[in-house]
């Protein structure tokens, strides 16, 4: 994979309804958004969807999926984790931190 690029290497749980062309699917361009902000070209990342929101709901499905895909391309570089760790905290409440850190 081109360094820069972001492919998408299956999804699950969408019954077939979603691309796996990055460019047409919510998390391929919120991925590759990411890189471009964070001015990474070094490096293509492989992302596999796992789908557990049912599409067309209205529950958020599609954000879930770009958050995911935007926090995913951010686990190779750990200094960004701490930095989106920091953003994140304020929204968090002090008895639970599970809205920032995956539980």
């Amino acid at each position: 994979m081109p360094a820069g690029d972001i492919m998408i290497d299956s999804i699950t749980g969408d019954e077939g309804r979603l691309s796996c062309v990055s460019g047409e699917n919510c998390a391929g361009i919120a991925g590759k958004a990411t890189l471009e902000l964070l001015g990474v070209q070094s490096v293509g990342i492989s992302l596999t969807l796992h789908k557990g929101l049912p599409l067309g709901s209205g529950l958020g499905s599609s954000a879930a999926s770009a958050a995911a895909a935007a926090a995913a391309v951010l686990l190779p570089f750990p200094i960004f984790n701490i930095l989106l760790f920091h953003s994140c905290r304020p929204f968090a409440t002090f008895r639970s931190t599970d809205n920032v850190l995956g539980t």
